[in-house]
């Protein structure tokens, strides 16, 4: 007997759970990936058919079972399989002798084949009136019903180009049929035992994209608790939580943003399908409305609770569902006390590394977890930092993460990502925390230098609002003032060109930013070094601004008291220093602001 065989008959006559089947699974997968002449493949194929010819229930359970389990293992080999295989048998004797425990195994097959574009045609054209009668059947069992109506699911979900009129309107039917498919479904999962909620909960995965079936799932308080209770129970059913889990995503999904490009591809889309919109945009008041049922019902204690064992494709389903309960504001301090900080920072915590900030590390061949990142800068932006966090998590281990969306490099980062990530990462920095700033100061400099000149406005708005918020640490400031960096003189010059760009907000934070670098002791020497710099921040003084205005104020005025030589000070005087300040206090509204300016004013002078 030859090696491969000994491997099928271990995996048919063994326990699904034992050491001895999952051994051999193994092992099969083993010998096909290192298959490189395919003699295994063509081996599997002639034992397969051999099984299906001998026209032998027992045999065609053989046959049926290895090709399922093939199709989780390497679904290319066992497209090929089944269709160069004829399942016709199997069928007739289903349709004979109305065999439940054939009819089970088979559909267990055509449900795990319809991850195949080609076997899911096979079934279309071949099978799906058996398939449709085994939900009509008396004798059927509960799984066969879930198994059925998964099915159909499936394949109700996909386009269907090329079907002859007869089989194209029983798929319109179906269609029509999908909120009928999917209270089968719920209702099983459920009352239904481990196999029959497993498979319903499968197909529900699919159904629940369908803006209708959304809202009566949500609307099933016993089915939405039965869910969170699972997750809290049986958090070591792999399968069974990660269908849980795409079904609440499912359910917490806003439309998503798309660039201009992104539009254009949708409008090309619905051209070639004459103008029809196959995607059915949703009330996004409908989606917040089921977020919020959700978190009254806890669901993070669930998510907590599933949270240790759950798979590297379940976390990120985690943070998908994250990002989709943070997306209202008004839910965020709600996410914060129910412990989601805790939950984001765990998922994002690369597999195998230390849960600290300074042994975080994405290795290339892990994925960031980008739904999880911007969940926690939504978050981060709505709540106060100093809240958010408790005496066990550190703020300090939300920077990393944070730092990887601003990647304007990698096309999963938006704009509005980047934007949101500094926005998070700048409430973070006026937190005082020096770890944070030097940590951003170390790993993520270059990428905020960069963004400080991005064409979008509001990402340059919020990169220069990080710097100034950063300006009063030890490391920013080395940047604009240390004369050893040979790249300080650049950045200096960008950064008083952005106290004079059209946006306001922008200008404030630049001008903010030299007032904050005017108080360390070198900053006189070094910003005063260059004349068309001093000129450049003597204007300032003539913004129409009062806020930049008053930051430019500052800034000259540091410079004035600063220990400072006589040399310097004649050169602000020189450069227009007292015609600048007469020019703010013409435009300084508040008293305090004028008191301020007139008082600089006489320091400048008083040193004649």
């Amino acid at each position: 007997m030859s090696q491969l065989a000994v491997i099928l008959d271990e995996i048919h006559s063994s326990e699904q759970n034992s050491d001895v089947h999952a051994r051999a699974v193994i092992q099969l997968a083993g010998l096909l990936q290192n298959d490189s002449s395919g003699e295994i493949q063509k081996q599997l194929q002639q034992n397969v058919e051999q099984l299906i010819v001998a026209d032998v229930k027992s045999k065609l359970i053989k046959a049926i079972s290895i090709m399922t389990l093939l199709f989780h293992i390497d679904d290319s080999i066992a497209s090929r399989i089944f269709l160069d295989s004829s399942q016709s048998k199997a069928e007739e004797l289903i349709r004979r002798d109305f065999d439940i425990e054939l009819l089970e195994r088979f559909l267990q097959l055509i449900s795990a084949c319809c991850v195949s574009k080609s076997c899911r045609t096979e079934v279309e054209q071949k099978y799906i009136k058996l398939i449709a009668s085994s939900l009509q059947e008396e004798e059927s069992t509960q799984n066969i019903q879930a198994l059925a109506a998964s099915i159909l699911i499936k394949l109700t979900a996909t386009p269907k180009p090329n079907l002859t009129d007869d089989t194209a309107q029983e798929f319109e039917q179906l269609r029509k049929d999908i909120e009928v498919l999917s209270n089968i479904l719920r209702e099983i999962a459920v009352v239904g035992d481990a196999d029959s909620r497993a498979n319903a909960l499968e197909g529900l995965t699919y159904s629940s994209l369908n803006p209708t079936v959304k809202e009566t799932l949500i609307n099933d308080k016993k089915f939405v608790t039965t869910l969170l209770s699972i997750m809290k129970h049986e958090s070591k059913n792999y399968s069974i939580i990660f269908a849980i889990l795409t079904i609440l995503s499912n359910l917490t999904s806003y439309p998503e943003i798309l660039t201009k490009e992104a539009e254009q591809l949708a409008k090309l889309r619905r051209y070639a399908n004459n103008g029809k919109n196959q995607d059915i945009e949703e009330d996004k008041m409908q989606i917040t409305r089921r977020c919020k049922k959700l978190l009254d019902l806890k669901i993070l204690e669930s998510i907590s609770a599933c949270m240790s064992s759950a798979s590297p494709n379940s976390r990120r389903t985690i943070g998908k569902l994250m990002k989709g309960l943070a997306t209202e504001r008004a839910h965020r301090s709600g996410i914060v006390q129910q412990g989601g900080i805790s939950i984001l920072l765990s998922i994002l915590q690369p597999s195998g590394s230390a849960s600290s900030a300074e042994n975080f590390r994405v290795t290339q061949d892990e994925r960031p977890n980008q739904f999880a990142i911007s969940a926690l800068a939504r978050i981060l932006i709505t709540v106060n930092p100093t809240l958010a966090f408790s005496g066990r998590t550190s703020p300090v281990a939300a920077v990393p993460p944070l730092l990887l969306q601003l990647d304007d490099t990698t096309e999963e980062n938006t704009n509005l990502d980047i934007f949101e990530a500094l926005l998070a990462l700048t409430n973070l920095a006026s937190m005082g925390n020096e770890n944070i700033s030097k940590l951003i100061a170390q790993r993520g400099w270059s990428q905020v230098e960069t963004l400080m000149l991005s064409n979008n406005s509001m990402v340059q708005r919020a990169s220069v609002e990080l710097v100034c918020n950063l300006s009063g640490s030890p490391e920013v400031a080395a940047k604009y003032l240390d004369p050893d960096d040979k790249d300080q003189k650049n950045r200096l010059r960008i950064l008083i060109a952005l106290a004079d760009v059209e946006d306001l907000a922008t200008r404030c934070a630049a001008a903010g930013t030299l007032a904050t670098l005017s108080e360390w002791t070198p900053a006189s020497e070094i910003l005063l070094e260059d004349e068309r710099n001093l000129r450049a921040i003597l204007r300032i003084l003539h913004d129409e601004d009062s806020g930049v205005i008053f930051r430019g104020a500052v800034c000259i005025r540091n410079l004035i008291q600063s220990p400072t030589t006589k040399t310097l000070i004649s050169r602000i005087r020189s450069a227009g220093g007292i015609d600048s300040f007469n020019a703010a206090g013409s435009k300084a509204l508040e008293p305090e602001m004028q008191t301020f300016i007139l008082e600089s004013k006489k320091l400048l002078e008083s040193n004649l």
